[in-house]
């Protein structure tokens, strides 16, 4: 494993804005951009979704390279790798023997052979790219957990944080999944108790995650306003020396996540936050109460406002 490959791994709970990031490291990186790398096996290879390139992953000719040198040297069943990651990479599990630390032989097992299998899919993306740059938006924390195991002093954690009460209000709009090109299918939707208390829960779990990896954390708000700064400023913690540009060789083949990631016109950010207007009354309030430690944590909510604040 080459010790040049540097990972930058985007974490936090869905419709916090990954997909954008994502696109805007890309417009000053020289990166391999793989969008949700967690999926790469089931809404990849097996199912077949679009990359973002607008082609199939299983005939896209990237991930072909990819798939390739994956299975170099050994009989890989990509069914077998998703029952695998499945097995040591849910929000259970992690909670189960990483939070909890109860110990269990066989996910002991199962988890050192899935991180061999992850060592050796970076391997491929930066071989296949030929960026030692590599940008992984899967965002959940058991992902980011493995990864930053399977890959100690090369990882750059960003904690990605928005409004949970803007996070609840996304999670009840449906939205069609582009990817999915043979058929009309719908993002997941959450109810208001299960967004908060995932929400809760992934950032606290990354919180912990971080000794091991360091974290850089951005709020949504704070990245839609101020683009540049923000960018500036991920960019000094990723490398000092990294040298951005925007007209360089980069290489977008992201596999799931913000149907965004098909545009390929310059990127318009702009701060959404429709929540305030559209999810009021009760429900707002029962967000708020169940995430209000981590609202305050975040400056989300400050003592005399009720909106975000400074960073």
């Amino acid at each position: 494993m080459s010790d040049n490959i540097q990972i930058i791994l985007i974490g936090g709970y869905g419709r916090s804005g990954s997909t954008l990031l994502e696109m805007l490291l890309l417009d000053r990186l020289k990166a391999a951009s793989v969008g949700e790398l967690k999926y790469l096996w089931q809404r990849g290879f097996i199912r077949g979704e679009l990359c973002a390139c607008g082609t199939p992953v299983n005939t896209c000719p990237f991930w072909g390279d990819v798939g390739g040198r994956v299975r170099s040297g050994a009989d890989t069943d990509f069914t077998e790798v998703e029952a695998l990651r499945l097995s040591v990479e849910r929000h259970r599990m992690h909670f189960i023997h990483r939070d909890l630390k109860i110990p269990s032989t066989t996910y002991t097992q199962n988890r050192a052979a899935y991180i061999e299998i992850l060592r050796g899919t970076i391997q491929a993306i930066a071989e296949s790219s030929g960026c030692n740059i590599i940008i992984d938006s899967s965002k959940d924390p058991a992902h980011i957990d493995l990864m930053a195991e399977a890959f100690p002093g090369q990882v750059r954690l960003v904690h990605l944080v928005r409004d949970s009460r803007a996070v609840a209000y996304s999670f009840q709009t449906p939205k069609v999944r582009r990817e999915v090109h043979w058929k009309t299918e719908m993002m997941g939707t959450n109810s208001l108790l299960r967004a908060a208390v995932t929400w809760n829960y992934i950032n606290g779990a990354l919180e912990r995650i971080a000794g091991k990896a360091g974290l850089h954390r951005i709020r949504y708000e704070d990245l839609a306003t101020d683009p540049t700064r923000m960018l500036d400023d991920l960019i000094t913690y990723i490398d000092p020396a990294t040298q951005d540009t925007a007209d360089g060789t980069v290489s977008s083949h992201s596999v799931s996540g913000n149907p965004m990631r098909f545009s390929v016109s310059k990127r318009e950010v702009r701060l959404d936050e429709r929540w305030k207007q559209k999810f009021a009354g009760w429900r707002r309030a029962v967000v708020t109460a169940l995430t209000l430690h981590r609202l305050l944590k975040y400056r989300f909510i400050t003592f005399g406002s009720s909106s975000h604040e400074g960073k």
